[in-house]
């Protein structure tokens, strides 16, 4: 059997018309039917909040397996990277490469022992690999 419905909501005043009988009212008074029809409504299961209804399964979520981020930091932001984005990323079970690319000016010029024992040597005694060093 085929039973065709159409809906139609005015004002919170609902007309209902299925192919044998019509219903009539609001939905709170329960409506009226027309003589001799008879009312089968099925409900359709409630979704969860933030989910899906009751019963079915959640398809599976496609997840990324890598990430390569390039960002612009403040300086005096570098520590919250550590924390914000590093440790989430090994909390996850990675274990991430990280390049970080450093640009430095100032107008009276870097001195010798800034450069060579200070920053080179900062980066070798933390096992980085310098990848590129230019100087003007």
């Amino acid at each position: 059997m085929l039973v065709f419905f159409n809906m139609v909501d005015f004002a919170g005043f609902c007309c209902c018309s299925y192919s044998n009988f019509s219903l009539y009212g609001k939905p709170e008074d329960g409506g009226r039917t027309t003589p001799g029809a008879t009312k089968e409504v099925k409900e359709e299961p409630e979704a969860e909040p933030g989910g899906l209804p009751e019963g079915e399964i959640q398809p599976k979520e496609k997840r990324p397996r890598k990430v390569a981020i390039k960002a612009s930091v403040p300086w005096d932001k570098l520590s919250s990277i550590v924390t914000g984005v590093i440790k989430p990323l090994k909390t996850s079970g990675a274990e991430p490469e990280i390049t970080i690319e450093i640009k430095a000016e100032t107008p009276g010029g870097f001195d010798r022992i800034t450069l060579d024992s200070k920053i080179k040597e900062t980066l070798s005694q933390l096992g980085a690999k310098i990848i590129q060093w230019d100087e003007e």
